[in-house]
């Protein structure tokens, strides 16, 4: 139990709330038929809160069971998710409030077996491990969105929107020596229906996944993942929004990881997707249109003690969009995206009652225009630069007692390019500022008390003339019987 309270403020106009809330859960675990090792788990949890105008409630339950032999295992897990949430769908006022309503479900099965047996090769005998997997698993996701009529603002949500996904997926593993190889089929079926007829879509999806890795030795892997995907869109009425299409999409990534000293390890990847839209529409087919993705991402961890852990990732991606059929005149409407990224991550346990994490990335992004001047090039309509900046600490200054302070920044920079004549030029947006601070303690007792306090701001500057601020407190307490 404890008290929860959030401002929201953008300009001159801010929403405050505040309310008890909850959070009670109970677990059963047991162990049936001893000598066979069969074991269930069943979990319920209950959490929401009574804010003024954002209430909310939630109950979840869980239930798996698996049953262990030597050789083989059979794993049976079912996750239902009920949910009645509150939130304001417009960003610059607060006079209006939305609802949401999610349901969830999955069920979700797993046998496995695991074997090793000898072989003779040449005049040895060798022994080898021979495991596979079969996994199956069923889900339903439904959300539905209601929005008040009336109003104005900058709503992200386009009135009342209700969502519906059902997946099916049937999945192998298989392991023979030194080879692993996993295939899955997934089945996925999405509609969406909107208070506007003409915006309702529904989209089938059939997916082939498949992964082969091969360990050369005791430092080096190689692994090849590809995907091969067709998607379906159907619409319903006349003169809709979007169009009737199907999307055809193959996915190749490859790897290889190398292990150079204990702690080490370099695993670079290169992954290639192409998606090929046909419009099933004669005025529209001229939109028919191939998106080539390439990406590049070399990645090292390093860990020079086991008190330190450092992990630097760089990114390259670059994503082509051009017409099936190229027009008379060159119009520009094929489209360039690249994006190069630096992620640095580090983690420092000073002791058993502190440490310290750090994550930092900068990111560099451009688009523009393509044209085929005996080759592809782009015109640059805008490009932008991101700084990221997270940083946690956790201090224990007694066994009992854990203190969590965190800080968050992120900083982006926008240029327009404007040609004029043979030149360009560009043009500086006003900048962007988020700021995040956090700050949580928590106290648990012998008896199994616990008292959590946490506290935070977020503030965040467009450059437009509008800030968002955010404040958040939170007290609780719980009881663990």
């Amino acid at each position: 139990l404890g008290w929860i309270a959030s401002r929201h403020r953008v300009g001159t106009r801010k929403a405050d709330n505040d309310g008890f809330a909850r959070r009670l859960g109970a677990n059963w675990d047991a162990e049936l038929l001893q000598s066979k090792r069969l074991r269930t788990h069943v979990q319920l949890l209950n959490e929401g809160d009574s804010r003024k105008h954002l209430p909310s409630n939630e109950t979840k339950w869980s239930w798996r069971t698996d049953w262990a032999q030597t050789v083989d295992s059979v794993f049976l897990e079912w996750n239902e998710q009920r949910g009645d949430l509150r939130f304001y769908p417009s960003r610059d006022r607060f006079d209006q409030v939305g609802q949401q309503e999610k349901l969830y479900r999955q069920a979700h099965g797993r046998w496995s077996h695991a074997s090793s047996h000898d072989s003779a090769v040449g005049l040895k005998r060798i022994m080898r491990a021979v495991a596979w997997r079969v996994d199956a698993t069923v889900s339903l996701n439904q959300n539905t969105y209601h929005v008040p009529r009336s109003g104005g603002g900058l709503s992200f949500v386009p009135g009342d929107v209700r969502t519906a996904h059902r997946s099916y997926n049937l999945g192998a593993t298989t392991a023979l020596g030194p080879f692993g190889l996993v295939v899955d089929y997934r089945y996925r079926w999405v509609e969406d229906r909107y208070r506007e007829a003409r915006r309702d879509q529904t989209a089938e999806t059939g997916e082939i996944d498949a992964g082969l890795m091969h360990r050369l030795s005791d430092v080096d892997s190689l692994g090849i993942h590809a995907i091969s995907r067709v998607t379906s869109y159907t619409i319903p009425v006349s003169g809709a929004f979007y169009d009737d299409r199907d999307q055809a999409e193959r996915v190749l990534e490859l790897f290889w990881r190398h292990q150079f000293a204990s702690g080490l390890n370099f695993r670079p990847v290169f992954s290639f997707q192409r998606q090929h839209q046909l419009i099933l529409s004669a005025e529209k087919s001229a939109d028919n249109n191939t998106n080539d993705v390439y990406l590049l991402e070399p990645r090292m961890e390093w860990r020079p003690s086991g008190a330190v852990t450092l992990l630097q990732v760089f990114s390259i991606r670059a994503h082509y969009r051009y017409l099936d059929f190229k027009p008379a005149s060159d119009q520009g409407r094929g489209t360039l995206y690249r994006r190069a990224e630096a992620a640095t991550d580090a983690r420092l346990i000073q002791n058993r009652r502190t440490s310290w994490s750090l994550r930092y990335v900068y990111r560099y992004e451009d688009f523009g225009g393509l044209y085929d001047r005996g080759g592809w090039v782009q015109a640059v309509d805008w490009d932008r630069r991101s700084h990221l900046l997270d940083s946690r600490l956790i201090w224990r200054p007694w066994t009992r007692v854990s203190v969590e302070p965190g800080i968050g920044l992120e900083y982006k920079r926008s240029y327009d390019h404007r040609r004029e004549g043979i030149g360009v030029r560009r043009i500086a947006a006003p900048p962007f500022w988020r700021r995040q601070v956090l700050l949580s303690a928590q106290w648990r007792s012998r008896h199994g008390y616990n008292v959590r306090l946490s506290i935070g701001r977020r503030v965040q500057d467009s450059g437009l003339g509008s800030r968002d601020l955010d404040d958040r407190w939170e007290l609780t307490m719980s009881k663990d019987l």
